[in-house]
This record gives C-alpha cells, structure tokens and sequence, in this order.
C-alpha cells in the first residue's frame, strides 16, 4: 500500500470487493442448488427449477450483480480509506471511526426482523397443531372418497365395496363437503331472494358422513316426495336467515318449491374458504346424472391397507380411468397444513439466516 497512488488502492478496493462477492456468488449458487428443488417441491403448482434458467442469461444477470454489487458496496470504503496517508496510520495519530449510527440502526433493524420471522415462523407451527383440534362438525378420519364418471360408475363401484368388511356404509353426491358446494339465489317463504350454499347429496348421505340430525327427520331412501320437494337445511342456515320455526319452512330453488324435512348440525366446509358460516346450507337430493363422489365411512379410517384395497377393485372395473381416492382429512386439511408446515419452514430459515448476518455485522 505504501507508495501507491490514490487512483491505484481505490482500484485495488474495487478488485477485493469483486473477489469476495464473487466467491459469495458460488458459495450462494451452491446452496440454490440444494434449496432451490426444495423449495419448488414444497409447492404442487410451481414448476420451476435451476434448468429452467437460461445459461447464457443468467450469466450475463450474475456477472451484472457482481459489478454492480462491487460498485455500491466497494465505492465508499475505497474512497474514504485511499486519502489517508499510510505513514500517519503507522504512527497511530489518526483514529479510524467504528460503526456508524445508520450501520447500528441497520443491524438492530436485522435482528429485529429476525426476531418477527421467528415469532411468524412459530405462530404457524402452533396455527397447525390448532387445525387438528377444529369442530368440523363430524369425524373427518373415517370418511374416503373416490370421484365417478357417473351413475353407473357408482352402481358398479359401490357394488363391489358393499362386501368390504371395512367399509360400513357407502352413499353418493355431487358437491361433496371439502370440495365445497356452490352459491345460488333462494327465496324462503316467498320473500327477498337470499344467498346460501347448495349441495346435491345421496339419501344417506348424512349417515355416511356422521352428521347428527337435531330436527325432524333424514332424507328416505327412494321416496319419490323427498326426491322432488323435500330439503334439508343446518342451524347456521337458520341463524343467517332468522327462520323462528325451520320444519316447513318452504325454500324455493331454480323455480322449485322445497319443504324443509330435516336441520343438521353445524359444520365446516373448509379451513380456506368457508362462506356456509354465514349464509348456511341447504341439501336437496341429486339425481343420478349428479352421482360425481362416491363416499365412504370407514370405522377404522381410511388406511393405506382400504385405499389399496378400493383402487385394486377399481382398476378391475374401470381399467382404463384413473383411480381418484382420497381421505376426508386430506381434502379438507391437506392444503392448508401443506401450507402452513411450507411457510414455517420458509419462516424458520429466514431466521437463521437473518441471525447469522447480524451475528456477522456484531462481531
């Protein structure tokens, strides 16, 4: 350093700040490709990965940074220390200051953020321990379900299964809780047209899936009267349309009077998206051109052992139609705990990450 001129330590600043980020540049691409793939796996919907990177530019992008990272954090060290003289720094009468206000400011705002990523990263740990103790309003680990074509996949399909001695009781639907129902205009008892939350379901529908029937009665297998002009409604419906006496009540759908014959108890459509929370929901019978989801109730739950057993006969019948099983808990849960154990993960890594440049910037 001695006897170089100004212009050639700034130069030489520059090239040091080019090295180290340089090396920071590989050590970085080196982790990418161990988190990257990770990190594209922990989400169904992103296809991406580092050999959708383009070779030639994401070189030119990295040689960018370099330099441009080099140029912003290489500038102002070299300038300010290249006007001292190395002689009077040998003597020790100049006294170099330490860090800065603005670079405290910047370290403890790191590790605070740090400390936030940290408090998030639990608070969705804890947020998925929660999920496993929601009322759903009925036993979500004993019920499977398998998508059909249509009403003579299901004839075909549920024949078989009735001599499964695993499965205790099978029924059919079209908009199946979990997958959601859908919203459509009603009037009751003739009077403003009101929203509610529409499901198509087999006659023993509510049996199958455990709903308890707190008033009236269930709907009748193969009763032409229920088929047509009967309706079963739950309390939240009740409470969002402030019914005094639901049992008679007349809901009129799509042009059709319906009676309601039944209420349910409460329940919830789906940690997402629950909308029948507040406007409630309404079950008439599906016609066979609606059977969609076979659904089945399975007292020792849905194991590996039943679903292997329903796709083996599956793939008898139907060999040439994929196999679509899946449990009730994976149906309403699977997202929403896929998304939460991502985001804590994602969570947890900032923090360590975070930790460390602060621990790097005190030290």
């Amino acid at each position: 350093v001695v006897g170089s001129l100004r212009r050639q330590l700034v130069f030489q600043y520059l090239i040091e700040m080019v090295l180290i980020i340089s090396l920071a540049l590989v050590f970085g691409l080196g982790v990418s490709m161990i988190i990257v793939p990770e990190f594209a796996a922990m989400w169904a919907d992103v296809g991406f990965g580092m050999a959708d990177l383009s070779a030639m530019n994401t070189f030119i992008m990295l040689m960018m940074v370099v330099f441009a990272s080099a140029l912003l954090a290489g500038s102002y060290p070299a300038l300010y220390n290249s006007k001292f003289n190395p002689a009077t720094l040998l003597k020790g009468s100049v006294k170099l200051k330490g860090t800065n206000p603005l670079t405290q400011s910047l370290l403890v705002l790191q590790f605070a953020l740090s400390v936030v990523v940290l408090v998030a990263g639990t608070l969705f740990t804890q947020n998925s321990q929660y999920q496993k103790t929601v009322d759903f309003g009925y036993d979500l680990s004993k019920i499977l379900t398998v998508r059909v074509a249509d009403s003579i996949q299901y004839q075909r399909l549920e024949a078989v299964l009735r001599n499964n001695p695993k499965i205790e009781s099978i029924s059919v639907t079209d908009h199946h809780i979990g997958y959601g129902g859908y919203n459509n205009p009603i009037n009751i008892n003739g009077g403003e047209e009101v929203g509610t939350i529409v499901y198509e379901v087999g006659e023993e529908y509510f049996d199958v899936m455990g709903f308890e029937i707190v008033e009236g009665r269930n709907f009748i297998q193969d009763n032409v009267s229920d088929k047509i002009s009967a309706c079963i409604i739950d309390e939240q419906f009740i409470e969002a349309h402030e019914i005094n006496e639901a049992l008679g009540t007349t809901i009129r759908h799509q042009g059709v009077n319906y009676e309601v014959i039944g209420v349910i108890g409460n329940h919830v459509d789906n940690l997402f998206y629950s909308p029948g929370v507040e406007i409630g929901h309404f079950y008439r019978v599906a016609k066979p051109i609606q059977y969609h989801n076979l659904i089945a109730n399975v007292p020792s739950g849905p194991t590996k052992e039943v679903f292997d057993a329903v796709e083996k006969e599956w793939k008898k019948l139907f060999p040439e139609t994929p196999f679509q099983g899946r449990s009730q808990e994976d149906i309403v849960l699977g997202e929403s705990t896929n998304v939460s154990r991502n985001l804590t993960n994602i969570f947890f890594f900032l923090t360590i990450l975070g930790l460390l440049l602060s621990a790097s910037g005190v030290y």
